[in-house]
């Protein structure tokens, strides 16, 4: 188990974020990850996420979810 552990570790900081590009590619893969999983069918609808802050700050349009569940296939 430890070393699982040791490598999921590894595999999860072995990518350092490059650039704003990159940034916002990571950004919406983890604001998108409760919509992937099925918690939710939009990712406003999922408390927890930072992603009512994003909208309120104008940085995502109100229907960004939908553009980005294309873009990760679902």
């Amino acid at each position: 188990m430890e070393r699982a552990r040791h490598l999921a570790t590894s595999i999860l900081w072995a990518h350092l974020i490059r650039d704003e590009t990159d940034d916002r590619a990571h950004r919406d893969d983890v604001l998108i990850n409760p919509v992937k999983h099925g918690l939710v069918k939009r990712v406003v609808g999922w408390p927890y996420s930072t992603s009512h802050r994003w909208l309120k700050l104008g940085v995502y349009p109100a229907d960004w979810d939908w553009r980005c569940r294309k873009r990760v296939g679902l």
